[in-house]
């Protein structure tokens, strides 16, 4: 089973996607993306029970929820989840999708902890090691319907070629295992064997390298010629949020020239995921880079520290958001509601005085009150960057001749890349199919082909595409270049309205 993906458009500022079905969840979906994983935590909603889900958040959220089960906030309770599964287990909605992953972002993931044949996974007792036969039981103990695969995820800024490649190695390996798929010789460019396995979820393939852009380049040579990798989850963890050991900051341009060839270079019907605790401005600087689905998990962090964020008016285009930290004296005698403009529970009955109050004195209400908030605003953020994308217009009041020029040239310049991009995928995708059909008939017992057979298709490949390329540079370097004076132009009129205002 797989996630069927459909893409509906394609711009600068990110995709919007469709989501049919999802892994092995019985019924249809319709999930538009940019869209996010509802982050638990012993298979819940942190600081809310399903009660106050069902009454007070669920009505808040429009998006259809996707449960992300986080396995080391629950690992030692699995002996009793097996007959029933996570969902009954943990009491939850009779029709949730479930997504489980391994790692909860916000507890402590520390380094120098995976070995050669296992991944650890730190649960509430401590360090535990997970390999292939013992995902495999936990997938079906706990009856979900799609699951990250496992990953050497320790690849810190300070990690060294040889472990890179070590990480590389490993996380193929492990998977392959579980998924049926034998190296006939040891190495990872040796020719694959399928053999029969017991997975029917849909896994979520690790693409990890570290800082090294040829190693996160080497993971999407080797893993998407795989024939179980129909989804991917690029490994981020080192800069985000969470509470992982040799973590950096978040520095967008980093971010960029790490994974934004990697994004393009995945099928355009491969689900993106990045997980992890990212800012609303992290998180629309990864939808650009063509991220589909990212997680809740900051929403959380926040409230845990006793926090609520509002992002602006002009998120869209600047990812601009504010944090109200509720530790603060500012808030002592502060009678307005939270954000009365927003329509939660909590915005519409609560004071900031009296949710400053229950943070001083660490009653459970105040986390219960912000998390409600936190989760509404993340959901206005999903669908304000999604509006923004689908729109695409960027228009302003009273718009000038000049300005409407600027836009359309622009647009039309955003569409004809998609359309060139789009194309040249599908045409990737047609050749490779007959490429890898091709070569399986020659070499007749064996399913697989291998990643060196695939490199003399890529040179080829692209060696076929170069003229085509060639014209593309060229038409791009000359819209671009046409666009410069426009913008200037456009510069000065918004400057001069700004002077009057």
């Amino acid at each position: 089973m797989r996630i069927n993906l459909s893409v509906e458009r394609q711009t600068g500022l990110g995709r919007i996607c469709r989501i049919t079905e999802w892994g092995t969840f019985p019924e249809p979906t319709d999930i538009q993306t940019p869209a996010y994983l509802t982050y638990t935590r012993v298979g819940h909603i942190p600081n809310i029970t399903w009660d106050v889900y069902e009454k007070e958040l669920k009505q808040n959220l429009k998006q259809r929820q996707v449960f992300q089960l986080t396995l080391g906030s629950f690992y030692d309770s699995l002996d009793a989840v097996e007959g029933i599964g996570i969902r009954d287990f943990c009491f939850m909605p009779k029709d949730s999708i479930l997504h489980l992953t391994h790692h909860d972002s916000l507890k402590k993931i520390p380094a120098n902890s995976n070995t050669t044949k296992s991944m650890a996974l730190w649960a509430k007792a401590g360090r535990r090691s997970i390999d292939a036969k013992i995902y495999t039981k936990v997938l079906k103990m706990c009856q979900v319907h799609s699951f990250v695969g496992l990953n050497d995820f320790d690849t810190p800024l300070a990690a060294q070629r040889k472990r890179l490649g070590k990480s590389l190695f490993r996380t193929t390996e492990w998977n392959n295992e579980m998924m049926g798929i034998k190296s006939l010789d040891g190495h990872l460019d040796g020719l694959m064997m399928k053999k029969e396995h017991d997975i029917d979820e849909t896994p979520f393939i690790p693409l990890g390298g570290g800082f090294s852009k040829e190693y996160r380049t080497l993971a999407v040579n080797n893993m998407n010629n795989l024939p179980y990798a129909t989804a991917f989850a690029i490994d981020l963890w080192h800069v985000s949020q969470g509470n992982v050991d040799g973590k950096e900051s978040f520095d967008q341009e980093v971010v960029k020239d790490l994974i934004g060839d990697v994004s393009m270079a995945l099928p355009p019907e491969a689900p993106k995921l990045v997980e992890g605790a990212f800012d609303p401005s992290q998180i629309l600087s990864l939808v650009k880079l063509g991220i589909d689905l990212f997680d809740s998990s900051y929403a959380i962090l926040l409230a845990d520290k006793g926090q609520s964020f509002r992002i602006g008016e002009n998120y869209w285009k600047t990812g601009e958001f504010k944090v109200l930290d509720f530790k603060n004296d500012e808030f002592k005698e502060d009678m307005d509601l939270l954000y009365p403009d927003c329509g939660c529970h909590t915005c519409k009955t609560f004071k900031k005085a009296y949710i400053k109050h229950l943070i001083d004195t660490k009653e459970l209400l105040g986390p219960v009150l912000l998390t409600i908030h936190n989760m509404t605003e993340f959901d206005r953020m999903k669908w304000t960057m999604l509006n923004w994308i689908g729109d695409m217009t960027g228009r302003v009041d009273n718009e000038t001749k000049e300005e409407a020029d600027y836009r359309n040239a622009r647009e039309e310049l955003t569409e004809w890349n998609s359309t060139f991009w789009t194309a040249h995928n599908q045409l990737f995708e047609k050749k490779k199919s007959e490429f890898i059909k091709m070569k399986k008939q020659k070499l007749g017992k064996l399913e697989q082909v291998s990643p060196a057979d695939m490199s003399v298709f890529y040179r080829e490949f692209l060696n076929e595409r170069a003229e085509e390329f060639r014209k593309y540079n060229n038409e791009w370097y000359r819209r671009n270049f046409s666009l410069i004076f426009p913008a200037m132009k456009i510069n000065w009129i918004r400057f001069c309205r700004l002077l009057k205002r």
